[in-house]
């Protein structure tokens, strides 16, 4: 087994171990803190689909390129 199965291996180990100890945890979730993570999905997926939009040309240019059977890129 090479070091990077092994690492592999020891990370699952651990994260299984940290799932079985679990405690249950005394505490609540206040009320603006989902309308923060409200607030972080919107705001990444607007950034998201800001930067599709800002590289969709180098997109197409990349996939027409790249794939076969699709038309030549004229230049």
């Amino acid at each position: 087994m090479n070091s990077t199965h092994l690492a592999a291996w020891m990370v699952t180990l651990v994260m299984l171990l940290v799932a079985l100890a679990e405690q249950p945890a005394e505490a609540y979730i206040d009320p603006g803190s989902a309308s923060y993570v409200f607030q972080l999905l919107v705001g990444t997926a607007l950034g998201a689909l800001f930067a599709l939009r800002m590289g969709w040309d180098r997109i197409k240019t990349f996939m027409r390129a790249h794939l076969p059977g699709s038309r030549t890129v004229r230049e």
